[in-house]
This record gives structure tokens, sequence and C-alpha cells, in this order.
């Protein structure tokens, strides 16, 4: 695929039944970018100042250590896995705040669309239809992610 947003927004779940209008205003707010394997693409407690969507490929998300406290670097721990259409960094902008995790490509890179804060906050203050999908699409994973938390936390007692 070519690195216009536009090519991309039919073939995501999310952005699929839009009408073409809002699909031409939101591909001119996305920009898209590859991160080779590996690379850590937003940093845990660095501020926030935009958003992603997956677009091809997998990213791990992790803790990692404050290393000031003698913690081993090796100590990552790994969050979740996300696929395709999956977002991720929408928590920070929401809240205003740092990076609660470092978000990093999997081992074959990952490509995928980069929604700025300006953009992400017009977005959600137009009040459109696209505005409410986007936020039940958040809450949706915000949600998934309470769960798997839970089952984690589970598992640890156990």
């Amino acid at each position: 695929m070519s690195n216009e947003p536009n090519d991309y927004l039919d073939n995501l779940e999310l952005f699929s039944s839009l009408p073409e209008e809002d699909k031409k205003i939101l591909s001119t707010s996305l920009v898209v970018k590859t991160f080779e394997p590996q690379t850590d693409i937003c940093s845990q407690g660095e501020v926030a100042t935009s958003c992603y969507i997956i677009l091809e490929g997998v990213v791990r998300v992790l803790l990692v250590p404050d290393h000031t406290n003698d913690v081993p670097v090796d100590s990552e721990q790994l969050i979740a896995t996300l696929d395709q259409n999956e977002f991720f960094g929408e928590v920070a902008l929401l809240q205003g705040g740092t990076r609660s995790a470092t978000c990093r490509s999997g081992p074959k890179g990952v490509t995928v669309a980069v929604l700025g804060r300006e953009e992400f906050d017009h977005i959600l203050q137009s009040k459109n239809t696209f505005a409410y999908r986007l936020l039940d699409v958040i809450s949706a994973q915000l949600a998934r992610y309470t769960l798997t938390s839970i089952d984690s936390l589970g598992e640890l007692i156990d």
C-alpha cells in the first residue's frame, strides 16, 4: 500500500462505513508512518501528543521499569499485543497526561496512522457521528483492557 491515509481507510473496520466526505476530512488529519521491527513508537512517561491506529502489523504494549530503582532493564512486562484496526495512545490524549506504557513495533515492524492531539480534539469537539463512533471504539477497547488486566491479576493471586 501507499503512504496515503485514504488508501487504508476503506480497509479499516472503524472507518469503512464513513461517508466519503468524512473519509476525506479524516485522511487530511492522519499521517501514515512505518516503524522498523522492535522500535519504540511512544515511551512510558512521555507527554502524549498523538494517538495511533494500526494499519498493518502488530504493536506490543509494555510496562518498562524505572531504571533509577535498580530494576533490571530486561524486566519489561508485556501488557498486550495489538493488531490491525486497534488504537493505542488515546487514553493519554483523553486524560491530557503522559504515556502509561511503552508501545513497540512487533517483529515484522508496523505501519500506523498517526492522529495528532489537535486533530483528535477537533474530531471530538465536532460532536458528529464519527466523533461518537470513535468514543465507542475507545470505550470498548478500554473495557477489553480492563478485563484482561483483571484476568492477569487473578492469575497472579492464584
